[in-house]
This record gives C-alpha cells, sequence and structure tokens, in this order.
C-alpha cells in the first residue's frame, strides 16, 4: 500500500508539472479586442456630464477675488444677499421675511450637497462675513474641521467672526 500511494503521488506531481509548463510557455489565450473609437461632440460631451450631475460653465472660469474686490467698490449691501453669475436663491437666500424683528444683518446660508469649500466661501464673502476664500480654507484645515461642513440652513448675522460661523456650519468628528 505505501509503494501504490508513493507512485500515485508521483503521478499527480508529474501531471501538475506538465500542465503548469504547458501552461507558462506554450498556452496562448486568444484575446479578441475590439476597439471602437468613441466620437462624441462637444455637446453630446456636455449633456452626458451634465446627466451624471456636474455642472458645465459655459464661460471660462475668472478670478472671482478681484472680480469681488472690483463689485465690493461698486455695489453697496443689499437687505438681500446677491452673488454674481452662478448663484441661486436655492443655494444662498436673505431671508428676513421670517423675522422682521431681525435687523438687516441676518441671513440665511443654504449648503447643498456636493458644494465645495469655495462656493461657500463665495457665498460668505458675499455676505462680508469673510475676506477671501483662503481665510475660510485655511481656518478650516488649521483647527482641523477639514472636510467637515454640514448640508443644510443655517442662520447667520453679518457681525460673526469666521470661529462662530465654522461653529455653526461645521461639525467636528470626535
Amino acid at each position: 500500500m505505501k509503494h501504490f500511494l508513493r507512485t500515485y503521488a508521483l503521478g499527480l506531481i508529474t501531471a501538475s508539472l506538465i500542465m503548469g509548463i504547458y501552461v507558462q510557455f506554450f498556452y496562448q489565450e486568444e484575446v479578441e479586442v475590439i476597439v471602437e473609437p468613441i466620437t462624441m461632440t462637444e455637446s453630446e460631451m456636455i449633456k452626458t456630464l451634465e446627466e451624471s450631475g456636474y455642472f458645465i460653465y459655459e464661460t471660462e472660469p475668472t478670478n472671482i477675488d478681484s472680480d469681488l474686490t472690483d463689485d465690493k467698490q461698486d455695489v453697496s449691501v443689499d437687505e438681500d444677499i446677491t452673488v454674481d453669475e452662478g448663484a441661486t436663491e436655492d443655494n444662498l437666500a436673505a431671508n428676513n421675511e421670517s423675522d422682521e424683528s431681525n435687523d438687516d444683518s441676518s441671513f440665511t446660508l443654504i449648503i447643498e450637497p456636493g458644494m465645495t469649500i469655495t462656493q461657500v466661501s463665495d457665498y460668505l464673502i458675499a455676505a462680508n462675513i469673510i475676506d477671501s476664500r483662503n481665510e475660510l480654507a485655511n481656518y478650516l484645515i488649521n483647527n482641523n474641521y477639514g472636510n467637515n461642513i454640514q448640508i443644510g440652513e443655517f442662520e447667520l448675522s453679518r457681525n460673526m467672526t469666521i470661529e462662530e460661523v465654522v461653529d455653526i456650519i461645521a461639525k467636528q468628528n470626535e
């Protein structure tokens, strides 16, 4: 019986080696590669991206900081916060209607899913709470808030400091 098991094991090892050598050196799998060039027009690409949830700017992006400094000189602060191109009432609304007792320094900031820190800082710049995009970004990074901007509606006041604003719109994970 012992001799039989040794012979059987030697046969299995030999068969495995032969199959391994064949697969390694001689077996060539036939792979059929079909390459179809994707030809989409610019409008089809834009449509596909918009269906995927991306926003496509129709104009060239500009340096918003220089635009805002020019706008600050030309525009006086109104009761409602207005943001240049691209902002909608859904994203940033000045709601003085709900509380007539509040003075003109109160407004509602609406942060929607997918908004970036840059977009939020643009709204805070328009509300004259912060002076530059970097101010908010640096504060978030330096105080370990990172990506903790919360989605929702936040009642803010124009006389708040950046620390108070961040405490309201960001939640630090502990």
